[in-house]
């Protein structure tokens, strides 16, 4: 009754009437259950003075979604689903009483006619998790409050709410307490999520929906009605089964001895993998709309997640971040995000066409993304990332991004993703730029290192950084809450004879990389006894540095954000290549603990040649205990890569047997792998998996194809026995050895993006497709 005494729900501005955003949307949900369903609680005169109060204040958010509004047409935003839920809820609730309430119901159900047509179909939102969760509250509420008159409950069988558990599930950290850090707000649900998972489940059959809110380990987010959604919800039969039935199917990637149990049941007669063993999500995913990237070691609170954000950079809500990373483990990031900035609260900060880019906490230099020629990505409506290459398998992740789109003076940039779970992951970039900087690269380096910016228009007419210049610079920015600390010297690379046979150009004479440094981010907090090394292999000299903040508005905390960077150059219409290692491993005891501590990763990037003369090649070779990969990438446009590179590389060694695998291809990687000594003196390492990125041709023993590109993931598990993880249908083209078959794998539930999987064998369909099973089983309980 106090809310109706008030003179308005919600001051106006320039860009929005009074009454017509989110103060009113709420006050006009709240009111109108509370009105509709406890009539009882009101005398006649408190009725009237509703009715007179929500006359005069609704009109607002109709006037609003007429145009008068900012939000007007933002269908995909939450002030407008926030908002017209509440308008629906009105008109719903005073139909009888209120002339206008008609029509606030009228242009509700043709607003959320327009939100299901144009929200994302994935199930994602541009605006982030915290966003995305407060505008489902407003859409279950508008659903639920009208259904019996609207027919709103329709809304739920449509793609956008349809797949909002997928995308709730695969914006989760490890562990499920956090979400993925994009754009504006916190790492975490603003509302829910429970009842969203819970509703969403029931009504589409799928039992994500109760295993993700059994995983969850917190308590529902949001005002006091969120609890209430979450038990009336979560107490309604799902799908007939109940909650003890469907417990099974949580994700239980921690508890092995329950994995192992259930896995054994899928075994017995009769039983499949969907009614017989736990359910377990898959490790990667694309979201095609929203277009962002997660992959990860697992999902148990210890493991890991690797994050690229791609897609459209001003979006509401949205950062200048195509192509920026993010890792955590658990739900603590180690390359973290902003969120928001102080600047929040200023109005400049909300203009998009200009202003709101020239705050630190928007633009590109406070993420994990490239910056070139020293200025922030485009924020044009067509500016974006997109991500056209990603494929899933159980030990490879890979996924490429076209970022050219986000930048200016660019012909071509590219950041690609290469995670071998659970040891590492590569990050290769390439930026060919139209136009140099405004400074050479020995003045850019000084200014950056300094923390100075790269202005515009003070060069000097001559001496150090006058203009004209020639060099294009490209900055690797990582983004931590942690101090980093530079290690490194020798000692990456233990045995270079072991590690790279053979592995220079003919022409020239290369030094073995033995100076290769790292940056140390502690894992902290919950992740105390973890760490993330980032390391550049390419260029091979490349050190971190402390950057200061170069935006004209630094809206950040000191702490917060700290940003460290490696600067690299080259000529306009030249690529200029970067390789960085992400290794997450465990952080070394506090002294004066005596225990050794745990061997890092060797690695190299060493440029070789399959001509006569110039290198056109990068081999990049990291090795661990018992295994060895090594990936070839092109530097100039290849016909065939293959591995090894030349003829009697990797021979010289007694013992070592190096796998042949030749494909035209963008890139090729191959792990080898150690084998129990037999006494017998031939092979000492034999090959485990391979991978290949758009090949339109390779061979592989006596695995031939030929056809579309296709990315593909090669993994042997027994005798003339492989299993195939691809991008896209490669059985046209696949010719498998005589005397086997390729079977497609059924995958009732694939994770967002996952392609084809299949298996090679000579046993009948049924017999293999066990055989499958039962080894992608065995790495479940490995990992």
């Amino acid at each position: 009754m106090a809310a109706c005494s008030w003179p308005t729900w919600g001051r106006g501005n320039s860009s929005i009437p009074d009454n017509a955003d989110l103060a009113c949307g709420h006050l006009s949900i709240g009111i109108s259950y509370a009105y509709n369903l406890h009539p009882q609680a009101f005398s006649d005169a408190e009725r009237e003075k509703i009715r007179n109060a929500m006359r005069e204040k609704v009109k607002g958010t109709l006037s609003g979604l007429y145009g008068a509004a900012y939000w007007a047409t933002g269908y995909q935003d939450n002030h407008l689903q926030v908002d017209v839920a509440g308008l629906g809820l009105a008109g719903a609730a005073f139909y009888t009483e209120i002339p206008e309430a008609p029509e606030w119901l009228a242009a509700a159900k043709l607003a959320h006619a327009n939100i299901a047509r144009f929200s994302q179909t994935d199930g994602s939102s541009d605006e982030g998790i915290p966003y995305w969760s407060y505008a489902r509250w407003a859409t279950v509420h508008y659903i639920e409050g009208t259904r019996p008159v609207t027919g709103a409950d329709a809304m739920y069988k449509e793609a956008f709410m349809r797949n909002a558990i997928s995308w709730r599930l695969y914006s989760s950290t490890c562990g499920f307490g956090g979400t993925l850090p994009w754009g504006d707000a916190p790492a975490k649900d603003y509302y829910g999520p429970h009842f969203i998972l819970q509703r969403v489940g029931t009504v589409c059959e799928d039992p994500t929906g109760l295993w993700l809110t059994l995983a969850l380990p917190f308590r529902p987010q949001g005002g006091s009605d969120v609890p209430t959604l979450s038990l009336v919800f979560g107490r309604q039969d799902f799908m007939g089964k109940g909650k003890a039935a469907l417990a099974r199917y949580a994700p239980t990637a921690g508890d092995k001895a329950k994995a192992r149990d259930a896995d054994k049941a899928s075994d017995k007669p009769g039983a499949t993998a969907q009614a017989g063993g736990a359910f377990t999500p898959g490790l990667d995913a694309h979201f095609a709309v929203n277009d962002s990237v997660t992959t990860r070691s697992g999902w148990a609170a210890d493991d890991y997640i690797l994050a690229m954000k791609s897609g459209f950079t001003n979006r509401n809500h949205s950062h200048l971040d195509a192509g920026a990373l993010a890792f955590a483990y658990g739900s603590r990031w180690s390359l973290r995000a902003p969120g928001y900035g102080k600047g929040a609260g200023q109005h400049e900060y909300w203009d998009s066409s200009r202003m709101r880019w020239v705050y630190f906490s928007n633009a590109t230099e406070s993420h994990t993304a490239l910056l070139i020629n020293g200025k922030n990505q485009r924020h044009d409506g067509k500016a974006r990332g997109t991500v056209d290459q990603f494929l899933t398998a159980p030990a490879w992740a890979w996924a490429s991004a076209d970022l050219t789109s986000a930048y200016y003076d660019a012909k071509s940039v590219r950041r690609s993703l290469l995670h071998r779970r659970g040891d590492y992951a590569l990050v290769f970039d390439t930026v060919t730029a139209t136009s140099p900087g405004k400074y050479g690269y020995p003045r850019a380096a000084a200014l950056i290192k300094a923390g100075r910016p790269l202005p515009a228009d003070d060069r000097p007419a001559s001496g150090e950084g006058a203009a004209p210049q020639e060099d294009v610079t490209v900055e690797w920015l990582a983004q931590t809450g942690e101090n980093m600390e530079v290690v490194g010297g020798p000692g990456l690379i233990a045995d270079e004879k072991l590690l790279i046979p053979q592995a220079q150009s003919k022409d020239e004479a290369r030094p073995w990389q033995k100076n290769l440094t790292s940056a140390r981010i502690p894992g902290g907090g919950d992740a105390r006894n973890r760490e993330l090394l980032v390391t550049p292999l390419l260029p091979s000299s490349a050190t971190f540095v402390k950057r200061e903040p170069t935006a004209e508005r630094i809206d950040l905390p000191r702490e917060a954000i700290r940003t460290y960077g490696f600067l690299t150059a080259g000529k306009p219409g030249e690529a200029i290549h970067t390789i960085v290692m992400l290794e997450p491993r465990p952080a070394p005891a506090p002294a004066p603990a005596t225990a050794a501590p745990a061997p890092r990763l060797q690695a190299s990037c060493i440029p070789t040649s399959t001509k006569e003369k110039g290198d056109n090649l990068q081999l990049v070779t990291v090795a661990g205990d018992g295994w060895i990969d090594r990936i070839v990438v092109p530097t100039t446009a290849m016909d065939t890569l293959s591995l090894p590179i030349r003829k009697g590389d990797g021979t010289a060694l007694p013992g070592y047997r190096t796998t042949t695998f030749l494909a035209k291809a963008q890139l090729i990687a191959v792990r080898d792998v150690a084998v129990p000594d037999t006494g017998q003196p031939a092979e000492v390492f034999s090959s485990e998996s391979t991978l290949a990125v758009q090949a339109t041709e390779f061979t592989l023993g006596d695995l031939r194809y030929k056809g579309p590109a296709v990315c593909v993931a090669i993994d042997r598990i027994g005798k003339r026995t492989w299993l195939l993880h691809a991008d896209t249908d490669l059985r046209a083209g696949f010719t498998p050895p005589e005397g086997t078959a390729l079977h497609e794998i059924p995958n009732p539930t694939p994770a967002p993006g996952a392609g084809p999987r299949y298996i090679i064998s000579a046993s009948p369909r049924d017999a293999a497709l066990a055989e499958a099973r039962k080894w992608e089983q065995a790495q479940r309980l490995r990992r």
